[in-house]
């Protein structure tokens, strides 16, 4: 397999709302969020997503009523949770942090891009001056 998700690894399982999709008319999305990392699978219609969702909440369920000990037990190599390891991207020696939740629709921005960077930069002199 290409792509694998430890079902001990994951924390929630949900379908994002019409608001929360990418614009892909006519298809569906689920969410798989684990510790570490929020991955999206798409499908092409409704019934597909929720059979799949319904089979993965089935199995995490069962997981974590079969354990009694900590929803972390099983893992045990933080990379497999934080860091992103494909040949997509090569890196080398670098590894990607946080693979967290992606949002679809970037907001607008309201102000001044130079406004913005120079907020940024002061923030950045005022911390330093606190030190």
């Amino acid at each position: 397999p290409h792509f694998r998700i430890y079902l001990n690894a994951v924390m929630r399982v949900r379908r994002l709302s019409e608001e929360e999709c990418p614009a892909f008319p006519g298809f569906a999305f689920l969410e798989v969020e684990t510790l570490g990392r929020t991955e999206y699978l798409m499908f092409s219609a409704a019934h597909e997503r929720n059979s799949w969702e319904r089979a993965l909440n089935d199995g995490v369920l069962a997981i974590k009523q079969a354990s009694y000990n900590s929803p972390l037990e099983g893992i045990d190599d933080p990379t497999e949770q934080f860091l992103h390891k494909s040949s997509t991207w090569d890196c080398h020696q670098r590894r990607i942090l946080n693979c967290r939740r992606f949002y679809f629709d970037a907001p607008t921005l309201t102000k001044d891009p130079a406004a913005v960077v120079e907020e940024a930069l002061l923030m950045a002199y005022e911390a330093q001056e606190t030190d």
